[in-house]
């Protein structure tokens, strides 16, 4: 081979070197995070990605006509996650797994777990809780027995938050408009503690990251608050109704003495759809002084996507527009100060989700339709590709570095 066709071979090699480092999908990222995607949770940090738990669930298929009449195949499958709570400081965080119809086993790192069935002998659906560390796994337990049913009746277990010190899980369990609330250790065989009872609120509120309280909403009571245990082992303290009504306020979440929500807009009485006269706004009511303020309203659109972010240490809000974006399709997000009482549109490009704030409120874990997980900076406008999602229906926290 002459060296002009050795020196082609060698340019031509480091062209696509460079081309498929250009492409890769990047693997490290300058903030760790917890990932739960497509069946596996992975700790996403400096050092690269790392699987922490890898989840599968058990298809059975039987056939009653056809060829394959009478035969069986099972088939594993990436088990869906949902829900993810992560406590930063120490790294801990507990998942759902969900069994759905159809699927009859899950395996989390090879070891298999057979659902619990019903009094008549029958096969069961629910959510497994999964928890772990940077480690990997620590613990899988069927919560809750009453969740799991066989009746085609969806009732969840969902993670949402940490006690203060990391040592319990804070559940909520959830079917249709009752919710209901509870704690579990973290260690490898949880124990369960009910927080808080079924009938005192109708939605799931979770509280925000570094707040102690949240907002219930029930028939019977309307609008009020709870204090959580900060040991997460006795039942959480409930205050006297508020003066707001139950009816159409959503995403609610407290910040201080700062009672964040959205409240739906109205019907046109004579011709349907959204009175653009009384459209859907987000409000703030202090708890101190008993003053309601509308700091943002959408034109012509009644109903909101139920997503608010808070954070504690800057006072701020997060939101999405009512709208997507005209130009890109994108969610359009807005924050809100409450110590400047002002409100503002973020612009970030395709933006398909926003996931987590950081404690200090200056980084945003969110995704974009082109690009993926991204870390953006509040202060700079800077965004960061860091990769690690490939669906639609991942989750994604941030953590404390190290």
């Amino acid at each position: 081979m002459s060296n002009t066709s050795r020196t082609q071979l060698l340019i031509s090699a480091l062209v696509a070197t460079f081309a498929a480092a250009a492409w890769a999908e990047p693997s490290t990222s300058p903030i760790p995070l917890i990932v739960a995607d497509e069946g596996k949770v992975s700790l996403i940090d400096q050092d690269g990605t790392r699987t922490l738990a890898d989840c599968r669930a058990l298809n059975e298929t039987r056939f009653v006509a056809g060829p394959k009449r009478g035969q069986v195949e099972h088939e594993w499958r990436p088990c869906y996650l949902s829900f993810l709570a992560v406590h930063a400081p120490t790294g801990r965080w507990a998942v759902s797994a969900a069994i759905m119809a159809g699927e009859v086993r899950l395996a989390v790192d090879g070891r298999e777990y057979v659902p619990p069935t019903d009094k008549a002998g029958r096969p069961t659906k629910g959510d497994y809780i999964l928890m772990g560390d940077r480690k990997g796994v620590l613990a899988v337990t069927l919560g809750r027995p009453e969740t799991w049913t066989s009746d085609g009746t969806v009732y969840s277990q969902g993670p949402e938050a940490f006690t203060p010190d990391g040592s319990r899980v804070l559940v909520s369990n959830s079917k249709s408009a009752v919710c209901q609330w509870w704690s579990w250790s973290f260690a490898p065989r949880p124990v369960g503690v009910r927080v808080l009872p079924p009938g005192m609120t109708d939605t799931c509120h979770p509280p925000a990251n570094g707040e102690l309280r949240t907002v219930l909403r029930s028939k019977r009571d309307g609008v009020r608050i709870a204090t959580l245990d900060p040991t997460g082992t006795k039942p959480w303290k409930l205050g006297p109704p508020l003066r707001q009504e139950r009816r159409k306020m959503t995403a609610a979440t407290l910040l201080g003495d700062s009672l964040v929500f959205f409240r739906e807009g109205e019907n046109h009485p004579e011709y349907g759809g959204c009175d653009e006269t009384r459209p859907g706004s987000y409000r703030r009511f202090e708890l101190s002084t008993g003053q309601e303020r509308t700091f943002h309203t959408f034109e012509d659109w009644c109903v909101s996507s139920d997503f608010l972010l808070a954070n504690a240490r800057r006072r701020t809000v997060y939101f999405y527009g009512a709208r997507p974006d005209p130009v890109d399709g994108g969610q359009r997000l807005f924050a809100h100060d409450l110590e400047r009482d002002a409100t503002r549109e973020i612009d970030i490009e395709s933006l398909h989700k926003v996931f987590d704030i950081s404690a200090d409120g200056r980084t945003l874990l969110l995704s974009t339709y082109p690009e993926g997980l991204m870390l953006y900076d509040v202060d700079s406008s800077r965004l960061v590709k860091v990769g690690g999602i490939h669906t639609k229906e991942a989750w994604a926290l941030l953590l404390a570095p190290r």
